[in-house]
């Protein structure tokens, strides 16, 4: 029950982030996608899991660590929620 909560948090983020232009890409990818990039193989089923379960402070800090080294990019980003989410897309540009 708690990933469901986990997951509905992070899609109501990903909408609130898709609601700006400069955001778009951010949601484009999964942490599957991220993880793909990072490691160059598919995530498993209790890789998923075990990042379901971290706090989100420190599912932000893997995602980070992931992203840097996949080379893409990241950014910190309150929700509606008062949460802070760490948003992550290839490459390109910072967007603000």
């Amino acid at each position: 029950m708690k990933d469901i909560f986990t997951i509905q948090r992070i899609w109501r983020f990903c909408h609130y982030l898709l609601r700006s232009q400069a955001m778009e890409r951010a949601c484009k990818f999964s942490f599957e996608d991220l993880f793909q990039a990072s490691f160059g193989r598919t995530m498993t089923a209790l890789e998923k899991s075990e990042l379901y379960q971290l706090s989100q402070e420190k599912r932000n800090q893997k995602v980070g660590d992931w992203a840097h080294q996949a080379g893409w990019q990241t950014d910190q980003r309150q929700g509606n929620n008062g949460v802070t989410y760490t948003a992550f897309w290839d490459g390109g540009e910072k967007y603000v």
